[in-house]
């Protein structure tokens, strides 16, 4: 009997897991809550609401252990975002009985995802990352406001905590007095926060690093690339992207996930300062991406390997193989509107205009998720 693997969250990070899966063979249960979760209409999948993780944990670990006690097998867990990277955290012990996952240490997987935290561990291997500042105080948030560079961004320290839910994911402020003005309205939050500046650069000056590091901390797996366009523009996430060789980048993940002895999957991205041409770290995701549908384009099979890894079969290393590129046109429709309305043309991604591209909801064997999502974005 072939295991199956539960994925928590069907979003496009769940969806790209699940056909990640689902192609080899392996019989995938997905976890989902919200109605737009599109990957539930994958024929790759059998699709398990369960209650609200946050509000009902106690209803939702019952019913997640009842679906794996009738699966036959200890199923492989796999999380798609940072609360459940939180749960098999923080659910450690009462999880590992039923299910297997690959999983750091407790400690350094939250420092990891800690967004101060990890730029001091960056700093500790050598990797510069953007001036970063937090303050628990309102004497030390306005001693910040004259250490911290202009413009930059705010946001959640932990975005998994309950506390991050009630703050913006993140905010811009281009001014010391925008900063003041932010420190004063929300100084009860501001133990919660992270002031960093906005290193200088276009959407081009982003990349990252993707990686799958075996219990004995060995890289089974690595792909680097940089982005084309973001949305929204300068901040949110990766519209469209191509894979290529950063030497540089890989080295310098390689240190700072050593630095914490890390396991597992992870994501580490990147921007080049245009004022001196270095790359800095400012992010990991200790867990799949958005972009997942990119690696097995190029024949690097993140998802299968972790899989397999957490089944104890010990598989070889997998280098990378073809160079292919990635786009959401939702969110690069998102980008040519809002660059357009500011008066700016964004360009169009042509190294992304491919039949071989890899889209986060389209697939021509999977094509019920693509047609949901466009259907319940017009309908509404």
């Amino acid at each position: 009997m072939i295991v199956p693997a539960f994925v928590l969250g069907l979003g496009a990070n769940g969806l790209g897991i699940v056909r990640a899966l689902g192609r080899h063979g392996v019989p995938v249960v997905g976890i989902y809550r919200g109605e737009d979760e599109v990957g539930r209409h994958s024929r790759f999948c059998r699709a398990e609401r369960l209650p609200d993780m946050a509000s009902e944990r106690t209803s939702y670990l019952a019913r997640l252990e009842d679906l794996a006690g009738k699966s036959g097998e200890r199923p492989v867990l796999i999380p798609t975002n940072d609360a459940t990277v939180a749960l098999l955290v923080e659910e450690r012990d009462r999880l590992e009985a039923r299910f297997r996952f690959v999983l750091p240490s407790t400690d350094g997987v939250l420092a990891l995802m800690d967004k101060a935290e990890v730029v001091a561990i960056a700093r500790r291997a050598g990797v510069p990352g953007p001036v970063t500042v937090t303050a628990s105080t309102m004497s030390e948030a306005i001693r910040a406001a004259d250490e911290i560079p202009v413009p930059c961004i705010v946001k959640p320290r932990r975005p998994w905590t309950e506390a991050a839910a009630r703050l913006p994911k993140v905010a811009r402020l281009d001014s010391k007095e925008e900063i003041r003005e932010f420190i004063r309205t929300h100084e009860a939050a501001l133990p919660a926060l992270v002031f960093q500046e906005l290193i200088p650069g276009e959407d081009s000056d982003y990349a990252f690093c993707c990686v799958y590091r075996n219990a004995a901390g060995v890289t089974l797996a690595m792909l680097s690339g940089r982005a084309i366009h973001r949305y929204p523009p300068g901040l949110g996430w990766i519209a469209s992207c191509i894979a290529a060789r950063v030497p540089e980048l890989e080295e310098a993940t390689e240190r700072v996930l050593a630095e914490v002895k890390y396991t597992g999957l992870a994501e580490i991205e990147f921007k080049r300062d245009r004022r001196d041409g270095r790359y800095k770290l400012f992010e990991v995701n200790t867990r799949s991406w958005a972009h997942n549908a990119l690696g097995p384009s190029c024949g690097v099979d993140f998802l299968h390997l972790a899989y397999r890894d957490a089944l104890g079969a010990s598989p070889a290393p997998m280098p990378r193989q073809r160079v292919r590129a990635f786009v959401n046109l939702e969110l690069e429709a998102g980008v040519l509107w809002r660059m357009t309305r500011a008066g700016r043309f964004p360009g169009i991604p042509w190294r992304a205009l491919d039949w071989r591209t890899a889209h986060p909801y389209f697939a021509w064997d999977d094509p019920l998720p693509v047609i949901h999502k466009f259907a319940r974005r017009f309908s509404s």
